[in-house]
Order: structure tokens, then C-alpha cells, then sequence
């Protein structure tokens, strides 16, 4: 079973961000979806 981490903006706060693939050292990416950001 897999658990739910809940990823928020580092500029923003928001919660509405997608996954947007790994950096160099295999960390997942985050892109946020809010267009005031």
C-alpha cells in the first residue's frame, strides 16, 4: 500500500502541483499548476 505525502509550492503554498520528473540525483521534480505562480 502506498502512502500519500502531501507536496506543496516552495514559492507559493499551494497544494495543486504534478510530478515532473527526477533531478540528477534521482529526487522527484514538482511542477506547480497555479497561474500566479
Amino acid at each position: 500500500m502506498a502512502a500519500l505525502i502531501q507536496v506543496a509550492c516552495q514559492n507559493c503554498g499551494s497544494e495543486n502541483v504534478v510530478r515532473r520528473g527526477k533531478s540528477a540525483d534521482g529526487k522527484q521534480r514538482y511542477l506547480c499548476q497555479n497561474g500566479d505562480c
